[in-house]
């Protein structure tokens, strides 16, 4: 599993590894075992032919659609639920029986994590909330990053992972392509839908209840154990001018905001 991770942190890109096959030859070989593959049993993912028998999950061995399978090395792959559990870190134990730890085995090939905490939520490191409050104390706009793509293609790239995004794994949000699984709060994890997705960065965002609490400072909302507000936006902004008392006012810096983040905000307000 440290092969993967290592991969995944290098950024490199799959490629198939005989382009001597790709022209125009009925029967290419698999980029897994090397050995010829007849259309009946050839499964194609981002154009690389494999066996369907080739095509698994590296760690449950389960056979995977392309819409399933998620890159995890040269030749290798994870299914949906492995992926998450051990390229994201989000569980330590699968119903088809125990699994690697995410947080050991990347802590050992990366060093510390992006997450930190336990649980099933779990809480983002300080710097990614001080770099999406000052992002929005800059009043910037998210823009494409890949606007090549933008010119009518089927599959244009992930706004998070650049990586070709499918139909059926898209959301869009803003015009912007991400992967289901790319389109994510930065704080819990948690799958977002564009009606419950916060903008809070050049490609991240907040789901409802941590936009309410990490950008606005209303720590009582939702869960106990998110990142303080108060905390973060006195790093990023200076000493806050409210004292005393429960109920607490926003951060000064929020009360400027360009018309871009005041539509924000109405969005949310529609939402409760």
């Amino acid at each position: 599993m440290s092969d993967g991770i290592e991969w995944r942190k290098s950024g490199a890109k799959q490629a198939y590894h005989y382009p001597e096959d790709t022209d125009g030859r009925p029967d290419p070989r698999c980029q897994k075992c090397g050995k010829k593959s007849y259309q009946a049993e050839t499964v194609t993912y981002e154009r690389i032919p494999y066996h369907k028998n080739c095509f698994k999950c590296l760690q449950c061995k389960k056979k995977l659609t392309p819409a399933e399978a998620n890159p995890f090395g040269v030749a290798e792959f994870l299914c949906n639920p492995h992926y998450q559990q051990i390229a994201m870190g989000r569980s330590a134990a699968h119903a088809s029986g125990e699994v690697f730890s995410a947080e050991s085995v990347e802590r050992a090939a990366t060093g510390p994590s992006l997450v930190s905490g336990s649980g099933s939520e779990r809480k983002a490191d300080d710097s990614l909330i001080r770099a999406g409050l000052e992002w929005r104390k800059e009043g910037v706009k998210q823009a494409y990053k890949y606007p090549e793509c933008g010119d009518g293609r089927p599959d244009p790239s992930c706004n998070k992972c650049g990586k070709k995004t499918y139909k059926a794994e898209t959301v869009t949000y803003e015009r912007i392509p991400y992967h289901k699984n790319c389109f994510r709060c930065v704080q819990c994890t948690k799958k977002l839908t564009t009606a419950e997705a916060n903008p809070f960065g050049e490609d991240s965002y907040l789901c409802n209840t941590h936009f309410q609490q990490i950008a606005l400072g209303r720590t009582g909302v939702g869960a106990s154990d998110a990142v303080n507000a108060d905390s973060v936006v006195q790093d990023v902004a200076g000493p806050s001018s409210v004292g005393g008392g429960r109920k607490k006012e926003e951060p000064e810096h929020h009360t400027n905001q360009k018309d871009g983040e005041e539509e924000i905000l109405k969005k949310w307000n529609s939402c409760v």
